[in-house]
């Protein structure tokens, strides 16, 4: 009797170990691709949040104009943002600009206090949709915000691509010789 108990004890020892030996490894590289895409798609929402400035400034087109150009060049969400909250610009030509919220507390807008830009991923009550938004404030003669957004139905093909190669790079260090990935002068 002793022996079988002692048998079921290390069975389940063992297998609580190999539980937590393959779900922490993949909580945590899962967690880490999904903070890299964020990363990533701010860094290039902040970019093309600058680059629209630029644009803008340098066209001699009405600023929702720009904007909707803007937007049907990259596929980004363009909102200009005035002092005081009121929407100016919106990118989506199915919205109606005096039916919209104040942006004036919005978490990106709200963000511009402490930092250069502001960034929140947050579901879109207008649209519908989850986004990131990367904020950044400006001086121009009416607009004092340029806020960009990308969809999350993106930025979740991304994590969903690189979890299928993180996990197919990791089976390849477990083939060896057969695998995709060989050291180099070792």
């Amino acid at each position: 009797m002793t022996l079988i108990k002692l048998r079921q004890k290390l069975f389940l020892l063992l297998f609580a170990l190999l539980s937590v030996g393959l779900v922490l490894p993949t909580y945590v590289i899962n967690r880490t691709i999904d903070t890299q895409v964020k990363t990533e798609i701010t860094n290039s929402l902040l970019s093309h949040n600058k680059a629209f400035e630029l644009y803008s400034r340098s066209s001699n087109l009405d600023i929702g104009i720009a904007a909707l150009n803007f937007s049907k060049q990259t596929g980004l969400r363009v909102t200009l943002i005035a002092k005081d909250g009121k929407v100016i610009a919106e990118s989506d030509s199915n919205i109606v600009l005096n039916k919209m919220d104040n942006h004036l507390n919005r978490p990106e807008v709200q963000n511009l206090k402490n930092m250069d830009y502001g960034v929140s991923v947050r579901y879109s009550n207008t649209l519908k949709k989850d986004f990131i938004y990367v904020a950044r404030m400006i001086e121009a003669k009416d607009v004092s915000y340029i806020r960009l957004a990308q969809t999350m139905d993106f930025a979740q093909t991304l994590i969903d691509l690189r979890t299928t190669v993180s996990y197919t790079h990791l089976r390849a260090h477990e083939t060896g010789r057969n695998g995709v990935c060989r050291r180099v002068g070792g």
